[in-house]
């Protein structure tokens, strides 16, 4: 949805270039230089700021507080007859016992196997080999782990989680059988909460930060820079139009770099679905899914 205005994102980064050599041209090389020497230390310091305390705050103020939402989501609701409504949705038509289902993951050994041996005997047909049943086997188990944490989380948490769940499913045997524990859930909240929700929680609150830092600093910077800069004059040799040309590019890149954070906060705390802050219109442009890749893979 939205792909078609994948050209909205393009057409401003080439507005905010032009707009900012434009207003680099007209001043004078001192006022140049300065400027974009407080766009470097915004830039650099609101990284470092945002690396340095992310983790911190989400580690202060928000693990126990998402601990004891999933406790309380797992301590409420069933995952065995979760896994189980995912496995029956396959397209085998087959009903899985809840019961054997849970005796396979509260075992914490083999349970592909074991859950994919069950089901092959189940099944009177043809069926999947075992490298593509494992496949959707993984899927299952995403899925409803992504089902369990959107009840009380993020959406964009219960994504990462089934992101990294398919890409290890392994691991996720260890929270299954935490599940074992007829007493407490808490062990297992804190297990998903410490290895699938962290981090995306971590990333959201690192490009707030980046965000008011970089205005903040942005605006100290460039006051400090302009009284360094008062007495300066505009020279109109080629040598130095082309400078200020390229600091004006310099300029519009920590710009756009703003820009692309905020598009990442847009498209991690909405569905990825908006009309215009969506991963396929981004993937489509020419020039800001490259400041975008790296705001994500940060």
């Amino acid at each position: 949805m939205g792909e078609q205005f994948w050209w909205f994102y393009d057409v401003i980064v080439a507005a905010v270039v032009l707009i900012c050599i434009f207003l680099t041209v007209r001043k004078g090389i001192l006022k140049a230089s300065a400027a974009i020497v407080a766009y470097i230390f915004a830039v650099f310091i609101s990284f470092s700021l945002s690396t340095t305390f992310a983790e911190r705050i989400t580690e202060s103020a928000l693990y126990g507080s998402n601990v004891k939402k999933m406790n309380y989501t797992i301590s409420e609701n069933d995952y065995a007859a979760e896994l189980s409504s995912q496995l029956n949705g396959l397209g085998y038509y087959i009903k899985v016992d809840r019961d054997k289902i849970e005796e396979f993951y509260l075992s914490g050994e083999d349970v592909d196997n074991k859950i994919y041996t069950y089901i092959k005997n189940m099944h009177s047909k043809q069926f999947d080999d075992e490298e593509t049943f494992l496949l959707k086997l993984h899927n299952c188990y995403a899925v409803s782990a992504s089902n369990f944490i959107a009840k009380k989380l993020s959406p964009y948490s219960a994504e990462y989680a089934a992101e990294q769940i398919r890409n290890n499913p392994e691991k996720y045997w260890q929270f299954m059988q935490l599940l074992s524990d007829d007493y407490s859930t808490k062990t297992a909240a804190e297990f998903l909460v410490r290895n699938y929700i962290q981090s995306p929680y971590t990333t959201l609150i690192r490009l707030v930060i980046y965000i008011i830092a970089f205005v903040i600093l942005l605006i100290i910077f460039l006051l400090i820079a302009h009284s360094f800069s008062r007495n300066d004059h505009t020279e109109n040799g080629f040598f130095t139009i082309f400078l200020r040309i390229i600091i004006g590019i310099g300029k519009a890149a920590a710009i756009i770099l703003a820009f692309a954070v905020l598009v990442r906060l847009n498209v991690i705390t909405g569905d990825n679905k908006m009309l215009f802050f969506n991963h396929e219109a981004i993937d489509k442009t020419y020039i800001f899914k490259y400041f975008y890749s790296f705001i994500r893979t940060w």
